[in-house]
């Protein structure tokens, strides 16, 4: 349904089939069609790719979003280096959207920096430190998110 709308009205509904590729990446992930789930994040990536080029505010985001979720595609087709890849950008990506605003985007940093982690342990792969650093620099430490929240 969105891409015939696409066609016809690109700029108005690029962004809903950007989201709706990325939502059915996860749910054809979900029930292990991971083939049709790796084309549909890919499709996505490319779609935020270019809204995130024109529009970093409104879809950077959402960008950062559709690469995790891309990665966690690629790390069960076990393409492990598209998958670290992938997730590295998504975090080079995610200390500018913590820069912007950490209160709003730490759950989805924190959850890059551990799907990083863990893509490389479980591959005997050494994370890059001065990204690790970078993210940990900016994400409020635990502390800090129990004052946030009145504790």
């Amino acid at each position: 349904m969105y891409r015939g709308l696409v066609e016809r009205s690109l700029d108005a509904f690029e962004p809903d089939l950007a989201g709706s590729l990325n939502n059915w990446s996860s749910c054809l992930s979900d029930v292990e069609r991971f083939d049709d789930a790796l084309r549909a994040g890919q499709q996505s990536v490319e779609l935020y790719r270019r809204l995130a080029r024109q529009e970093p505010q409104a879809f950077q985001a959402n960008f950062v979003a559709s690469l995790d979720t891309l990665a966690r595609c690629q790390n069960q087709l076990n393409q492990i280096t598209q998958a670290i890849e992938t997730i590295q950008e998504a975090m080079e990506l995610g200390v500018l959207l913590l820069k912007e605003s950490a209160q709003t985007h730490t759950e989805l940093v924190q959850g890059l920096r551990s799907l990083y982690l863990n893509l490389c342990e479980q591959n005997q792969i050494a994370p890059d430190a001065a990204l690790l650093a970078a993210v940990d620099e900016l994400l409020p430490r635990p502390d800090e998110e129990n004052m946030s929240d009145g504790n």
